[in-house]
């Protein structure tokens, strides 16, 4: 086996010796777990303080909360500099 073989052959235990890999995976991981607990809980949470509002409503609203918010906030982020430039000199 040459040594570039062994090189485009490298194990998972030898990638991880890299430090800075490792930490990027390792932050990685704990995102991703980050993220799967707060689907869970918001729903918990929701069902615990409702209030009034009908369970499945109150779960649905708290869900479709992130995408209404990035919808709201990408519709009113201005243009680009790029972009009025280009329109700049277009005209």
């Amino acid at each position: 086996m040459s040594a570039a073989t062994h090189e485009a052959n490298r194990s998972y235990r030898d990638v991880l010796r890299n430090r800075r890999v490792a930490g990027l995976l390792l932050g990685d991981l704990l995102a991703n777990a980050g993220t799967g607990m707060i689907i869970v809980a918001m729903p918990v949470q929701t069902l615990s303080i409702h209030g009034n509002v009908p369970s499945a409503v109150a779960i649905g609203l708290v869900e479709a909360a992130p995408f209404f918010l990035s919808t709201a906030c990408w519709g009113s982020t201005p243009p680009s500099r790029s972009t009025s430039w280009a329109r700049f000199w277009a005209a």
